[in-house]
């Protein structure tokens, strides 16, 4: 369905791990086909993102649809902060930052801030800040 999480910029949405130890402590917030006019606005999404071979997402996956990201911050996630597959979603006043967790079978793959899989982004005031990869690829 829809999540249409808009926080304000004295009260942010959060999602992340009740513990908040490191990069992977949760899943991943999912958008799908049937998530048409889906927000992220005012939102910090960290400690997220997932990898179990051969599967793998960043804290935020998007998949089939877009969705519009803006005003927020997505910080130390494992695998991507952001992961698009098929997607042309916005990004607009947004950091991406302490993506620096590796992954893999041998804990030799870096995460990234944004990975694109068939995917495009428009970015808007979008700052990257200590990150292993910004963009992949």
């Amino acid at each position: 369905g829809t999540l249409r999480a808009e926080g304000s910029e004295n009260e942010k949405i959060t999602f992340t791990s009740l513990a908040q130890t490191s990069a992977g402590a949760w899943g991943f917030i999912s958008f799908s086909a049937s998530s048409t006019n889906s927000i992220l606005d005012n939102v910090i999404v960290r400690y997220g993102g997932w990898y179990n071979p051969p599967f793998k997402s960043g804290a935020v996956k998007v998949n089939n649809t877009d969705v519009i990201i803006s005003n927020s911050l997505i910080e130390n996630n494992l695998f991507a902060g952001l992961h698009l597959v098929n997607s042309t979603s916005t990004i607009e006043n947004t950091t991406f930052k302490d993506h620096t967790a590796k992954y893999g079978q041998l804990g030799l793959s870096d995460s990234a801030a944004i990975y694109l899989e068939n995917s495009t982004t428009t970015l808007d005031n979008v700052t990257f800040v200590n990150n292993s990869i910004d963009i992949f690829p």
